[in-house]
This record gives C-alpha cells, sequence and structure tokens, in this order.
C-alpha cells in the first residue's frame, strides 16, 4: 500500500535543488501532498457547494492557506529547524472556516463548548510535542571532562 500511496503523491520540490549541474535531473524532493490531502479538500468543496456557500471564495481561502502552509514548511530548513512533514489537513480546514466563519450560528453553550474543545486540543497536542520531542539535553561543559583520560 505504501508505493500505491506514493505513486498517487505529488511531489514538492527542495529549495535550491536544481541548481547543481544535474539541472531539473538532480531536484530533491522534500516533502509530498498526498492523496488524503485531495480527498478532504474534495469533500470540504462538497460540503460547501451542498449548503450553498460561494465555492470561489472558500476554495481561493484553503489554495491560499494550502500555499503558505507548503512555502513555510519548504522555508523552514533555511531557518535550522527540519521536520519530517506537516498535514495539510488543519491548513484545508481553517480555510474553509476562514472562508465561511459567518454562516456558523452557534449558541452561546456550542460557543463554549467549542473554546473548552479547542483549548483541551491545544493542551493535548502540546503535551504530545514535549512527550516525544522532550526538553533538550544540556551540553556537557569543558569543565565537567577535565578529569576524563583521553582514550
Amino acid at each position: 500500500a505504501p508505493e500505491l500511496v506514493e505513486r498517487f503523491s505529488v511531489g514538492l520540490p527542495e529549495a535550491g535543488s536544481a541548481a547543481g549541474p544535474e539541472g531539473a535531473a538532480g531536484l530533491a524532493m522534500l516533502a509530498g501532498m498526498g492523496v488524503g490531502d485531495f480527498v478532504f479538500l474534495a469533500l470540504f468543496l462538497t460540503a460547501a457547494a451542498r449548503f450553498g456557500f460561494p465555492l470561489r471564495r472558500g476554495g481561493v481561502a484553503i489554495i491560499v492557506l494550502m500555499c503558505l502552509a507548503i512555502v513555510s514548511y519548504l522555508m523552514l530548513p533555511l531557518l535550522g529547524v527540519e521536520l519530517p512533514g506537516i498535514p495539510l489537513l488543519p491548513f484545508i480546514a481553517g480555510g474553509f472556516l476562514l472562508a465561511y466563519w459567518r454562516r456558523f450560528r452557534l449558541s452561546p453553550a456550542e460557543r463554549q463548548g467549542l473554546v473548552w474543545g479547542a483549548l483541551l486540543l491545544v493542551i493535548i497536542l502540546l503535551g504530545i510535542m514535549l512527550l516525544t520531542h522532550g526538553a533538550p539535553s544540556p551540553e556537557p561543559s569543558a569543565n565537567a571532562l577535565e578529569g576524563v583520560a583521553p582514550e
């Protein structure tokens, strides 16, 4: 199945990788946009059409946020940050919500539940990030190595 997913994915080239002597043949792929991203893009736009929302506004907002996410991801190595990848689904959903936020009618109880749910989600994601990445270990000082004999 991974081969099938890779076959239906679009590669995103690493910035500057075609500048070498090989030209376009030397492109190094940094990340990929998978089938799931296109499925969810279609799902959100289909929901917008189903409920009579203006498709152009939603499509533009979603595409702009997706492009910002991709460009930001491609620029991270220039800042010294290495990430294995980022999902585009939050940016697709964010574009949908950004385009149609006025169409959502929430009661005060629903708003309160949404705020508490978002807060809980942020806490969970921060906890996962801290557990998986952990705190950086301190570098050994020069004084700590003074008593160690070379091998």
